[in-house]
């Protein structure tokens, strides 16, 4: 049965009234959902002139009235409207208050008007100008007739809506550089400015504009040429057309009842019906088809490079010793000699090391190896540069060594043996 509201229980006595003997306590009832004793009970206390006592039942954060009304004062002046929610926290830690946070709310409604009403601006940046991003937890996937929970990285162009949905097992810096790479293909280019949440994997510290940006992500922008520009935190029209997107997601992209073999698998299966929804639905800023909005804004777009940044989830900057190696979790890789003495900086990604200078890439190594010490004797040859002089030469012995046992003992060659012989001889 339906609780009457005020107005409700009003229209029930005005009904009663005009229908004085026409109709039945059964038939108002049946007229608003509720029982017969419902509306005896009302039109009793209409005839008895009752008065509801509990307007003049006294409050509980009457006591506080003083604290409150200082509390409303000193938080006058803020941008952001006042919040209940906060006063009655304030209340229990700083005054031991013991009511429930309906009796502050009842107590602020009653006694101080209304905070004003603050519009919405509404902005439609141009084309190439934006994205805004944010991830879909925990969604159910039967893949491989294993049940997973996966995340759905979403990204949403501001113009056109166009989105991209890319699914990862994770949620950490590879797989938040990752998922970019791969929306960015997707989408066909890289915008301007990419407006991400306030997670740990853009911004490490703080929150908003003024928060300070994860090293990793910063560098991958700079690679890349877009700026960051994350969200204020409880803002939520700072990046309304991705909360918009994520519910589109979790609406369209479900999957249930759906089994796929890989991710890959529910990749491909995710674009197709992405790409049939942005063709159905229609974009606010031209009146076209999302689809074909995409198309035009992939126009103003910055192109992407040849070769996509590789993920990676640890940068340092490391001086090159003079025997050619730097320093990298706990192992010694080589660079080129030209740049003994110079300061370069080290990504570990996904089972490699890449090592740049100035953003150029001067080597690549296997990460994680057994061995302590990675070395390519290519680092060591070469011209002499104005300020470094090239390594001495290997000699015959050493660089027939090397060869020899460059090859794993299975697949040498008798042949080998014998040229070595030949030279030591």
């Amino acid at each position: 049965m339906n609780r009457l509201s005020k107005e409700e229980i009003m229209g029930l006595k005005a009904i009663a009234q005009r229908n004085k003997g026409k109709m039945s306590n059964c038939e108002i009832a049946r007229l608003f959902e509720v029982t017969e004793g419902t509306v005896r009970y009302h039109l009793k206390r209409e005839k008895q002139k009752a008065v509801d006592k509990r307007k003049d039942k006294p409050m509980k954060a009457s006591p506080f009235s003083h604290i409150i009304d200082k509390w409303m004062e000193n938080n006058k002046k803020n941008i952001r409207p006042l919040s209940v929610r906060e006063l009655y926290e304030y209340l229990i830690e700083e005054y031991g208050y013991k009511g429930s946070y309906k009796s502050v709310l009842r107590y602020v409604r009653k006694h101080y008007p209304p905070p004003p009403i603050r519009p919405r601006r509404r902005v439609e940046l141009p084309a190439g100008c934006s994205a805004q991003v944010d991830w879909v937890e925990n969604v159910p996937i039967v893949i491989n007739g294993k049940l997973k929970k996966l995340n759905a990285f979403v990204m949403t162009l501001s113009y056109s809506r166009g989105t991209a949905c890319i699914w990862s097992e994770k949620k950490d810096e590879l797989s938040w550089i990752h998922c970019h790479n791969l929306a960015f293909k997707f989408l066909g280019g890289i915008p301007a400015v990419i407006r991400p949440d306030n997670v740990k994997t853009a911004v490490i510290k703080g929150q908003g504009p003024k928060g300070t940006l994860n090293r990793i992500y910063q560098n991958y922008a700079r690679d890349l040429g877009f700026h960051i520009n994350p969200a204020r935190a409880g803002y939520a029209t700072d990046k309304g057309k991705a909360e918009a997107k994520v519910k589109l997601v979790k609406r369209k992209l479900s999957f249930e009842g759906v089994e796929v073999k890989s991710i890959e698998e529910l990749q491909t299966f995710s674009d197709e019906t992405l790409k049939k929804e942005m063709m159905r639905l229609t974009c606010p800023s031209t009146g076209k088809s999302v689809y074909e909005t995409l198309i035009e804004e992939r126009k103003s777009l910055r192109p992407l490079p040849s070769e996509m940044p590789e993920p990676f989830d640890i940068i340092v900057t490391r001086k090159v010793h003079n025997d050619c190696l730097v320093n990298f979790e706990g192992r010694s890789y080589s660079v080129p000699f030209q740049y003994v003495g110079s300061f370069v900086q080290v990504r570990g990604c996904a089972g490699k090391v890449k090592i740049f200078k100035d953003q150029k890439l001067i080597a690549t190594h296997p990460r994680h190896t057994e061995r302590l010490l990675v070395i390519d004797q290519s680092h060591y040859e070469g011209k002499s540069t104005k300020d470094v002089a090239s390594p001495e030469k290997l000699g015959k012995v050493t660089r027939a060594l090397l060869e020899c046992f460059d090859i794993p003992v299975e697949k040498r060659a008798v042949k080998v043996y014998e040229k070595l012989v030949e030279v030591i001889g």
